[in-house]
């Protein structure tokens, strides 16, 4: 029983591999019982919540007032999909190289294009050498 509380996860960790480290010393648990009866769900979910980072406290305390008594299967499951939130979250928030580029150099162009001055055309109004707004024989 002493490896199973002692496992602890760190952030950053694969929670797969956690899930797989725990529910086999769980297993050798339940092997070196006499009658073979291992671990009940509930205290298993005690155990493995006790295993995981702080950065899981919310989703823990979620779960466990979610209903009164939380397989292990379904804690286990929901956990996988918290961490596979995660890592989604992280990849977004980290642009590959070429992206960064890519927006730089558009931001550069927006940049040039909003401070270069563009040519207005020739005299006032931009229409040299067409009739007046005014009429045909109006002045100028």
């Amino acid at each position: 029983m002493q490896p199973l509380w002692a496992l602890r996860m760190s952030d950053g960790d694969d929670m797969a591999e956690h899930l797989n480290q725990f529910r086999e010393l769980a297993n050798q648990v339940q092997g070196l019982s006499g009658e073979g009866k291992g671990i009940d769900d509930s205290e298993l979910v005690t155990i493995l919540s006790s295993s995981l980072p702080s950065t899981f406290a919310p989703l823990v305390m979620a779960l466990q007032s979610w209903s009164e008594e939380i397989t292990f299967d379904v804690f286990a499951g929901r956990l996988l999909q918290e961490s596979a939130r995660r890592q989604v979250g992280q990849v977004k928030h980290q642009p590959e190289s070429g992206t960064r580029v890519q927006q730089t150099a558009l931001s550069a162009r927006q940049f040039d294009r909003n401070t270069t001055p563009q040519p207005r055309g020739i005299g006032r109004g931009n229409h040299r050498g067409r009739p007046s707004p005014r009429g045909i024989g109006g002045s100028r």
